[in-house]
């Protein structure tokens, strides 16, 4: 019956849709389950991506970023997966040293696993860090620019980084300044912006003051698609 129900739920995905061991947990015992997905990956029915993320066999011509697989993992903990600042800084001509291991943010506790050969690190960060700026291209650039750090940023960097921004982009951005280090938003305020508005300054949160932040409909919806080119 475990075996018929998994069977089942695969042949519904959608095309190319991955799938991670819990979400056919509910269909038999966690052994049962387990005999199932390892008889399937022997038998070709399905590809193992990664420890409890698997692919249908007939998707597989099909390429997975290693973003891709280690969002779904994190997903089926309940974990939010961003990409890490180092890598978007990168992305952005502002450092060019990759990270040694491949890690991606999450506000989970961190973790690592394989994907292949290749070792996954989720670190944990703490949300004003970049869970409350958004997986989008605001986002990106904090998370970037904090990552360089306080000790190596500069105007150029900061200009680099935000001059390619909207008007809704800027309209987000200044509403995380405030969730900035007391470091980075001076040098953004002090850096070459090309709007006036990137220099209105909100008020000093509190401590604590990012929990329970609410993310305006017309923000949240920003492009998580980097511009980046």
């Amino acid at each position: 019956m475990c075996t018929y129900l998994i069977r089942n739920y695969i042949v519904k995905l959608r095309s190319g849709e991955l799938f991670t061991t819990r979400d056919v947990l509910k269909m038999g015992s966690r052994g049962a389950v387990d005999q199932c997905l390892y008889r399937m990956v022997k038998d070709g029915s399905i590809v193992r991506l990664a420890r409890g993320v698997f692919v249908r066999e007939d998707f597989t011509n099909r390429e997975y970023s290693m973003l891709e697989i280690a969002r779904v993992k994190a997903d089926a903990f309940g974990k939010q997966l961003l990409e890490h600042g180092n890598d978007i800084a990168v992305k952005l001509g502002l450092k060019q040293d990759q990270n040694e291991i491949q890690t991606f943010y999450t506000n989970g506790s961190t973790s690592y696993f394989h994907i292949g050969d290749t070792k996954i690190k989720m670190h944990r960060i703490a949300p004003r860090k970049g869970i409350c700026a958004g997986d989008n291209t605001v986002g990106h650039a904090i998370r970037a620019l904090w990552h360089v750090g306080k000790k190596s940023i500069t105007p150029e960097q900061i200009d680099l980084g935000t001059y390619r921004f909207n008007r809704n982009e800027r309209t987000w951005l200044n509403e995380c300044i405030r969730w900035m280090p007391d470091w980075l938003r001076a040098r953004c305020l002090a850096g070459r912006s090309r709007s006036t508005e990137f220099v209105k300054v909100l008020a000093k949160p509190k401590a604590q003051a990012w929990q329970g932040i609410r993310i305006p409909q017309s923000i949240a919806m920003l492009p998580t698609k980097s511009v980046l080119i």
